[in-house]
């Protein structure tokens, strides 16, 4: 199925049904975690491929983590053969079910993402 994230996540049939859900380094944390988690099934884990020095960026996603029902689970770097950089995993366990709120349309988790917008409330 080529379909965005935004738009299956909201259809019963993938909500909450996936064992693992993976993602790339196309965004940022918080981003990625409202596109992804929303797919994942609680017990189960979305794992991001990031790259190492992310200290930061995980900081920033906590509050779209604690949003949507995950907590970090474990943090491994890996090297891959013919591949210069090293690669973080980051294991993120689903622990509640993300609220159907999310993930929102198309292009608003990346022009918005939760961790400014939980910024904003505390401001």
């Amino acid at each position: 199925m080529a379909e965005r994230s935004e738009i299956i996540a909201k259809d019963t049939r993938y909500r909450e049904s996936y064992d693992i859900v993976t993602s790339r380094a196309v965004a940022k944390l918080d981003t990625l975690l409202e596109l992804a988690m929303p797919l994942t099934k609680v017990g189960g884990y979305f794992i991001a491929f990031k790259r190492p020095g992310i200290e930061q960026e995980i900081n920033e996603a906590m509050p779209a983590l604690k949003i949507l029902g995950g907590k970090i689970h474990r943090i491994e770097d890996i090297h891959i053969k013919d591949i210069l950089e090293p690669i973080s995993l980051i294991f993120i366990e689903k622990i509640m079910p993300s609220p159907d709120l999310y993930p929102r349309r198309p292009g608003v988790p990346k022009k918005r993402p939760l961790s400014e917008r939980q910024n904003k409330q505390q401001g």
